[in-house]
């Protein structure tokens, strides 16, 4: 593979004469929307440098998962707080530390996307602006999805306790998500469209959620509201909630971390004893909402009650590739919940060139990518 530079951007010619064309925006992230219109900062807010910083607060939060105070970039004597920020500042409400950490750095994966991917204005990662993103989940996703659940303000949920009020909230939280992100007939081609950044801020971009956005937020969502055996699942090109039968019976709202069952991820949701919810079902119609929150068994039943004798055979999610013969990926860990939003970072701008053979990738985001899924690694997450 052959390299040239051309315009200050990183040229790289490929077997099938393609050129892959890698963009280093150097303009300060001050001057984007990002900064100026979609966060809120005050005069002593966190920033967060440059990538070996980044990379040292994200190693001492996979360590820890729900530590309090993080090693600080800065120097090895000194202590800072971990991206909840300081118990102070914020009403917790019973949400798990863990649980926001998650929900914030989420948000920074898809606000480093969203900052250096977009087809005509790019902007330098760095400096990140930490606090203003945490401040961000809070006050337009965690202090939200609260107020979904009765009695919030003290955590209580003693007369619900069941599978139905799980699946009821599981369709509250995605149906408040899909209301806040543009309404598409069709989401399945919508480019960075995967993360809680994107649900917070789309309505203003015209921007909407792909099934593993949606799926992700409706999860962090739950677990905010001390739904803690609810669990990310992904199969073969689809996303989805699983959760614990016997979560039904715990109390919402506590705040304890969820326990992990099984030492695979990997295994049959029906030995895992788990129940399971449509979530990632786009649109602002009645009919959307009434399919979020059931078994995904109900869009196979659906389906296949419309179909005559003489058609295919009956698909069930026993039988589907879509849905990986029931033996999903489940993200029931916070490492492998951060894998997958990681992996799923899309580092493309655009295709260029009079054919559109030329591809255009953020080199910024890449270098993200790449050594956050290295920290995983080598901390023995990803075997």
């Amino acid at each position: 593979m052959s390299q040239q530079k051309s315009n200050g951007l990183k040229r790289c010619r490929g077997h099938r004469r393609r050129d892959y064309v890698y963009d280093n925006p150097e303009t300060h992230p001050n001057q984007s929307i990002h900064w100026n219109q979609y966060l809120n900062h005050n005069t002593n807010d966190r920033l967060i440098n440059d990538m070996d910083e980044l990379k040292l607060l994200f190693l001492a939060f996979i360590r820890t998962a729900s530590t309090t105070t993080l090693p600080s970039a800065a120097g090895a004597n000194k202590t800072s707080t971990n991206c909840t920020g300081d118990d102070k500042t914020y009403n917790h409400n019973g949400c798990s530390k863990n649980t926001i950490n998650i929900a914030v750095w989420n948000c920074i994966l898809g606000y480093a996307e969203l900052l250096t991917t977009h087809s005509t204005d790019r902007y330098s990662i760095f400096p990140l602006p930490i606090d203003a993103l945490t401040r961000l989940v809070h006050n337009e996703f965690i202090n939200v999805v609260r107020n979904l659940l009765p009695n919030a303000s003290n955590g209580e949920n003693k007369n619900d306790r069941n599978s139905p009020f799980h699946r009821d909230m599981a369709k509250a939280v995605s149906n408040n998500i899909w209301n806040r992100v543009s309404s598409k007939k069709d989401v399945r081609d919508e480019k960075h469209a995967n993360s809680l950044y994107v649900c917070l801020i789309g309505g203003r971009e015209n921007r909407s959620l792909d099934c593993f956005g949606a799926a992700l937020c409706t999860v962090i969502g739950l677990n905010c509201m001390g739904f803690n055996g609810s669990i990310l699942t992904l199969s073969e090109d689809h996303a989805y909630e699983s959760h614990t039968k016997s979560s039904c019976n715990n109390d919402a709202g506590n705040g304890n971390e969820p326990v992990k069952e099984s030492p695979s991820s990997m295994v049959d949701i029906v030995k895992r004893n788990l129940e399971t919810c449509e979530v990632a079902v786009p649109g602002k119609t009645l009919h959307a909402q009434k399919r979020r929150g059931r078994e995904i068994s109900c869009t196979f039943d659906e389906r296949n009650a419309n179909k005559s004798k003489n058609d295919e055979p009956k698909i069930t999610s026993e039988s589907s590739w879509l849905y990986m013969y029931n033996n999903a990926m489940l993200c029931d860990s916070t490492p492998l919940i951060l894998a997958a939003a990681i992996a799923n970072i899309n580092c493309s701008i655009c295709s260029i060139g009079s054919r559109g053979s030329d591809f255009f990738y953020s080199k910024p985001l890449y270098v993200l990518k790449r050594e956050l899924l290295w920290i995983l690694y080598d901390e023995r997450h990803l075997d």
